[in-house]
């Protein structure tokens, strides 16, 4: 009896805390866009720009819509940006007062078997990348860890994933088409124009309008997974002990941060999903995000109690801890309604900083307190890792480094984000003081002399900028934030 009243009493406060989170997990959408207003991911920041323009399709419709708005930026001395899935949180897509053409209608796959390469069109998400490929046994080398994201706007930020030991997009790009400034379609590619291919890979959408992207495949292959749970201060040592020193069986690989209070960034977990040695393609379980993972990361705003159960939670059994075997293609193929915001009335925003991977515990160590104390709600920290880039110009990686991606809830106001300012800049601070860098899709939030200090190659990118788009006919609120000190 006084076993079974503890197994009641242990168990239901966890219920009742995630049925609560259930109840408050209500869909409020945004409210709807006022003419000529434009609104960036995260919903903190909206502007007022002076046409969006859906370009269609049809190729020669939509390069004859790239060309013409162009054309009009260069005569009335106005600007354009493009928009994808829109999940930058600066300004990245738009200027104020100019035009905005929206890439997400010009869709298209196409992959060929002898070159084992797939040609995407710039508005495709990487849902309908990775469901093509799972078709010829392929997939992707190089993406994020989540499949919402346009291509074009994944090659504009030059993004990276869970793929380790790779170094970002940048590198698993073959070529590229793009619409330049003076209206030319130029093919992109290391062996032609190199400097304006690496200015636009990483390029945020100022060099010109990328049409399609020609991207190198690997083997979809089945995976398994094996997790330790260790002391961050460990995590360096076990990755280079079970990632780096034996690549080949790691297929994919991310690790976490304990952001419960009880073990504030001093417990770590590794994942690893090591290949299966049986080459037939595997089996393809389509499945919906788990709703009670949904609930245990949605319980963590504002309750440290949330945030101690999810993390024993995640030590405990991870995700899909049913399933043994799971595939390449469905790991990669997730949106993000399994965690993502749903209340208009809130904001959440990531933020992503990278440290050489010998600086990561003293790096870990210098933001402990900054998080701790700067007075807001951190979800969540997933560790990757990025090696080197040597394709991109604007680039964040120049040697092997860990990255630090944090997720944060924070109040929808001028102060919320003021608060989430002042720890970015700290942040920052301490990327910079370990020999790091920072992520540029996001907040506007580090000082220009922040931001030539982690890309001192900045300079170079803006003059170049200015030569190959002497007109300024693109532009975005990024741009016109640093270019100038």
């Amino acid at each position: 009896m006084a076993i079974s009243a503890a197994i009641v009493a242990v168990s239901a406060r966890p219920a009742i805390h995630l049925l609560h989170t259930a109840w408050d997990d209500t869909v409020v959408p945004e409210p709807p866009l006022a003419a000529g207003e434009w609104r960036d991911g995260g919903a903190l920041e909206s502007y007022a720009v002076g046409e969006v323009r859906v370009v269609p399709n049809d190729e020669a419709a939509a390069l004859d819509l790239i060309r013409a708005n162009f054309a009009r930026a260069r005569a009335t001395r106005t600007s354009v940006s493009f928009a994808g899935a829109r999940h930058s949180m600066g300004g990245q897509t738009a200027a104020r007062d100019g035009i905005v053409l929206d890439m997400n209608g010009f869709r298209g796959v196409r992959y060929d078997a002898d070159r084992r390469i797939v040609t995407v069109r710039s508005g495709t998400p990487w849902s309908d990348v990775i469901r093509e490929l799972d078709r010829h046994g392929r997939s992707v080398a190089v993406m994020q860890s989540n499949n919402v994201f346009s291509i074009g706007g994944s090659v504009s930020v030059n993004a990276h994933g869970w793929q380790p030991l790779s170094s970002p997009l940048a590198g698993s790009v073959a070529s590229l088409r793009a619409v330049l400034p003076d209206g030319r379609v130029a093919t992109l590619s290391r062996e032609h124009e190199r400097e304006l291919f690496s200015l636009i890979l990483g390029g945020y959408g100022l060099f010109g309008a990328i049409l399609d992207v020609d991207l190198e495949t690997v083997p979809n292959q089945r995976y398994e997974r094996q997790r330790w749970v260790l002391d961050s201060r460990d995590y360096a040592g076990a990755f280079a002990r079970e990632v780096a020193a034996q690549p080949a069986k790691a297929g994919l690989v991310y690790g976490r941060l304990c952001v419960a209070p009880s073990c504030f960034l001093q417990e770590a977990l590794l994942a690893v999903y090591h290949p299966d040695a049986d080459p037939a393609p595997p089996v393809r379980i389509d499945e919906s995000p788990s709703m009670l993972a949904r609930l245990l990361f949605r319980g963590q705003i504002g309750s440290a109690y949330g945030k101690e159960l999810r993390w024993s939670a995640e030590k405990l059994a991870g995700e899909r801890p049913w399933q043994r075997w799971t595939s390449r293609n469905q790991i990669l193929d997730e949106d993000i309604s399994g965690y993502a915001n749903r209340d208009m009335r809130r904001a959440e925003v990531l933020q992503e900083y990278f440290v050489p991977r010998e600086s990561l515990n003293a790096f870990v160590d210098a933001i402990r307190p900054i998080l701790r104390d700067g007075g807001v709600d951190l979800l969540n920290v997933t560790l990757r890792d990025v090696a080197a880039d040597r394709d991109s110009f604007l680039r964040y990686a120049d040697r092997d480094m860990f990255c630090i991606v944090m997720y944060f809830h924070v109040e929808r106001s001028e102060a919320g984000d003021a608060r989430l300012r002042a720890v970015n800049e700290q942040l920052t601070d301490a990327a910079l003081d370990h020999g790091g860098r920072y992520y540029l899709p996001y907040r506007l939030h580090a000082r220009p002399e922040q931001f030539h200090r982690a890309y001192p190659q900045a300079e170079r990118f803006f003059a170049l900028k200015r030569q190959y788009d002497p007109d300024d006919v693109l532009s975005n609120e990024f741009y016109r934030h640093y270019a100038t000190r």
